[in-house]
């Protein structure tokens, strides 16, 4: 098993023929491999032994090593036969007669999701002060810095034309409200924005509002221009940010990860140093939103999180 990971491992990476210590980290403290190559490592692993890994690998920084995938798939999966893949492919795939079944009950399933959802967010922490100090090196040249005011038509620009506007009041309203806005300029544009806060902010998708503790802060919002994402610009700027936060006084700065969104985990996790410390489960019913938390022990319901 070790070894099919392996040659899995040196298919979807650069690492060639490179010697693997088995127990060591595959990230940047380990065998280096940075948040895009562990995610398409991952990836190929849940496709080609037709399992889903289970979330302690996106948010524990000791789950990611050769032995522990080892492990974990010889006793959860067996390698799926191509012709059984194809088989099972094939029979998901809607034919002229099952088609009109095939769409309605996509479209069912979209109705439900709007009718009910549960979903789960992991809520991170990190010493600012104890930020990697590796240097990472963008593909491209990354000027970091705070926004100015003269910022907010730059930055609006990475949304679509239809979300400007809303992106315009918001953030005006931030800007007005304290926020820090740490911002990515490649070539003259603006091509990452990431938000902290020492007050509060309204988080509209989880119905909370986030309140951190004194010297604690908040990061949130994490935006990289389309045209210049996976060259590793948003994570150059977070790693200006937690700096900032730690040259500022904040001991502890929090972020919020939903947990699909696996390449921000890793990133957190992996690169940034960050631990998980909690969960929000949500658990929207008619549009209506209720959560409920379990953070550093404290179990909790409500509309205000204090972290």
């Amino acid at each position: 098993m070790r070894q099919a990971v392996l040659a899995i491992l040196r298919e979807t990476t650069l690492i060639g023929e490179r010697v693997v210590d088995p127990d060591a980290p595959l990230g940047e403290q380990g065998l280096g491999l940075d948040s895009l190559a562990l995610v398409k490592f991952l990836t190929a692993l849940e496709n080609h032994f037709d399992l889903e890994l289970p979330e302690e690998v996106w948010i524990d920084r000791q789950a990611l090593t050769l032995t522990g995938f080892s492990e974990a798939i010889g006793i959860s999966a067996a390698p799926v036969a191509t012709a059984a893949a194809a088989e099972r492919a094939s029979a998901e795939t809607p034919n002229e007669a099952g088609g009109a079944a095939w769409k309605i009950g996509k479209i069912f399933r979209l109705a439900m999701g709007l009718i009910y959802r549960d979903e789960t967010f992991y809520i991170l922490a990190s010493d600012p002060g104890r930020a990697p100090n590796h240097d990472h090196v963008p593909a491209v040249t990354v000027r970091c810095r705070l926004a100015e005011a003269d910022d907010l038509e730059k930055a609006v620009i990475m949304w679509p034309r239809r979300q400007r506007q809303r992106k315009r009041r918001t953030f005006a309203a931030r800007v007005s409200a304290g926020y820090a806005a740490y911002v990515g300029e490649v070539e003259g544009t603006i091509a990452a924005i990431d938000w902290v806060t020492t007050t509060e902010d309204r988080e509209r998708h989880l119905g909370l509002t986030i309140r951190p503790r004194p010297g604690g802060c908040y990061g949130l919002d994490l935006y990289e221009h389309p045209d210049w994402q996976e060259k590793g610009v948003g994570l150059a700027v977070l790693l200006y940010g937690l700096r900032q936060s730690a040259a500022q006084g904040c001991r502890r700065q929090f972020t919020i990860v939903q947990s699909t969104n696996h390449k921000m985990l890793l990133t957190c996790v992996q690169l940034l140093g960050f631990e998980t410390v909690g969960r929000i489960a949500v658990r929207r019913i008619f549009g209506v939103i209720r959560s409920s938390w379990q953070v550093d022990g404290i179990v909790g319901r409500g509309r205000v999180l204090e972290l």
